[in-house]
């Protein structure tokens, strides 16, 4: 499905999984397109599982800057404005280790993964969950937010890292089709 064309998700989604990209490019087209910022709302509101990195994080901010510099209006599943920085914000390869609510991941469980944006969310410090830890050195900062069954951040995960998590995902969607299965 397309965030840009399509006017909902398509029927009988098990979950929801936004990868990286240039939604800064899109900001406006992604802003008109109402509809499908609500019903994706309304998807992870209502508990469906979702995965969100970088660009797919942006997306499901409550505001992006656009490419322009103006702010649009984004899905609004968590609370932030994705803005940009002038200089490369975090950059390389990363391990992200789970902490209390890491739902997909058990606390201290831990998924590799790759960084490289100039975005940032000031709620990030405050409201993330995880902790991304350089593989060499002792550099490390707060990464991924969770809201209900949504998982989200500017970490691109390398899931073969991770497979208990991947699992989790599944199961994750498979539990939320039984339990809707009229849903959207």
């Amino acid at each position: 499905f397309s965030p840009l064309g399509d006017g909902g998700l398509p029927e009988h989604v098990d979950g929801l999984l936004f990868g990286g990209g240039y939604p800064e490019l899109h900001a406006a087209r992604l802003a008109e397109n109402a509809s499908m910022r609500a019903a994706v709302r309304r998807a992870a509101e209502r508990g469906m599982p979702v995965l969100a990195e970088c660009g797919g994080y942006l997306y499901l901010l409550e505001q992006l800057e656009g490419e322009d510099g103006a702010l649009y209006p984004m899905a609004g599943v968590f609370e932030g404005t994705g803005r940009r920085e002038r200089s490369l914000r975090h950059f390389g390869y990363i391990t992200v280790t789970a902490g209390e609510r890491g739902i997909y991941l058990t606390p201290g469980e831990q998924v590799r993964g790759h960084e490289f944006h100039y975005w940032h969310c000031s709620l990030d410090e405050e409201q993330s969950v995880m902790r991304a830890d350089k593989p060499t050195g002792s550099r490390f900062w707060p990464a991924m937010r969770v809201k209900k069954a949504v998982l989200a951040g500017f970490p691109h995960l390398y899931y073969p890292s991770g497979r208990e998590f991947v699992h989790r995902f599944a199961r994750a969607c498979e539990l939320w089709r039984r339990q809707n299965p009229d849903s959207l």
